[in-house]
C-alpha cells in the first residue's frame, strides 16, 4: 500500500535483533489481548523495545533491507 516492501522484510522484533536484516518495516508479537489503546501506546514504554527504537533511530538510512514482493494479504484499493 505504502510501497514499504521495497525496504525489506518484515521482521519481528521479538525473534531477531538488529540491525534486522536493514528492514524498516518492524513488527512485534506482543500479547495485548486486543485492546487497540495498549497496542498503540505499548511500544513506547520500558526498556522493552530500546533496541528497535535505537536501529530505527540511528541506523544509517541507506542502509535498507533487499526488497520484497507485495504482501498479498494486505488489500490495496486503487481508485
Amino acid at each position: 500500500m505504502l510501497g514499504l516492501a521495497k525496504f525489506g522484510a518484515l521482521a519481528n522484533v521479538e525473534q531477531s535483533s538488529p540491525p534486522y536484516g536493514n528492514s524498516r518495516r518492524l513488527i512485534t508479537d506482543f500479547e495485548v489481548d486486543g485492546n487497540a489503546n495498549k497496542a498503540h501506546g505499548v511500544v513506547v514504554r520500558g526498556d522493552r523495545w530500546k533496541e528497535a527504537w535505537k536501529y530505527l533511530f540511528t541506523h544509517p538510512v541507506d542502509d535498507v533491507g533487499k526488497a520484497v514482493e507485495h504482501d498479498p494479504d494486505c488489500v490495496v484499493e486503487r481508485p
